[in-house]
């Protein structure tokens, strides 16, 4: 199960025809606890180390990835907007 998590945080659009539903909600919600960890890790990192800004990017994507369903590409910004405002403030997006 966790690797499966660790999967899903990775590539939250894959599927994962192994998991039977039940197991796919409980690595999804893995998933999710593992990217609210690694951003909340790397967000005062960030601002120290700016060359560590895109693996915070990722991150925040693959987290908005995995709580609307869509393809971390293919975000908009409604739905960037469900993450954590002080990671909107340090990756420079504006919600106006």
């Amino acid at each position: 199960m966790i690797a499966a998590a660790r999967r899903l945080a990775l590539a939250p659009n894959e599927p994962h025809p192994e998991l039977t539903v039940e197991e796919a909600a409980v690595a999804r919600r893995l998933a999710g606890l593992y990217l609210e960890e690694t951003l909340e890790d790397l967000l005062p990192r960030v601002v120290s180390d700016p060359a560590l800004r895109p693996h915070l990017e990722r991150a925040a994507r693959c987290r908005a990835a995995l709580a609307t369903g869509k393809d971390p590409d293919d975000l908009s910004d409604d739905d960037l907007r469900s993450l954590d405002e002080r990671v909107a403030r340090v990756l420079g997006w504006s919600w106006s």
